[in-house]
Formats: structure tokens, sequence, C-alpha cells
């Protein structure tokens, strides 16, 4: 999610009041051991109606949400839909003892 060179990508103005309001509804979303779910249409909904949103406007701005979701969840489960390896080395049983004391 960079844009080139590992740079944070370019947000036009008109899509940063979207943009923060996805990052506030990034908390509300599961995370489980095969790696995070989408953010809840319950948690937008309530979001959308604290901003004043109804009808049309509640459902676009769910859309927009929904479309940067989807790009955050390629990312963060991997593109391949598989989760990003976060350890440096895969869990084995000797290591499972040294971290849980086996």
């Amino acid at each position: 999610m960079s844009g080139e060179g590992g740079a944070p990508p370019e947000v036009l103005p008109e899509a940063a009041d979207l943009l923060a309001a996805f990052w506030a509804l990034a908390w509300d979303r599961p995370i489980g051991f095969g790696g995070c779910g989408g953010i809840s249409f319950s948690a937008i909904e309530r979001y959308a109606t604290a901003l004043g949103l109804a009808g049309d406007e509640l459902w676009a701005f769910e859309r927009a949400i929904r479309a940067a979701d989807g790009e955050w969840l390629r990312w963060a489960n991997g593109k391949d839909g598989k989760p990003q390896n976060v350890a440096s080395r895969p869990m084995s049983p000797a290591l499972f003892d040294a971290v849980f004391g086996g």
C-alpha cells in the first residue's frame, strides 16, 4: 500500500475525509488466526449516521469504505489470499516450546 519507491500514495484532498473515516472504522474489524476480516456494515452505518448521512449518501459512503477496505484486506491478508508471513521463522515444535514454556 505504497506509491513509487515505498512512499505513501498521494491522497486527493477530496478523499481526505473518506480516508479518515476508513482509518477510524478500521479498528472495528474482526481479526482471527486466518487473517483480518472486513469492516462490518453496522459499524459503517453507525459512522455514516453520526456524520448525518442518509439515503443515497449513506450507500455511497458504504461503497467507498468497502472499496478501501477490500484493497486493505488484499494487502493485509496477502495478495494471493494467504496471510502475510509476519514471523522471521516458521513455528516449529521447538520454537513453540521456547516461547510458551513446553
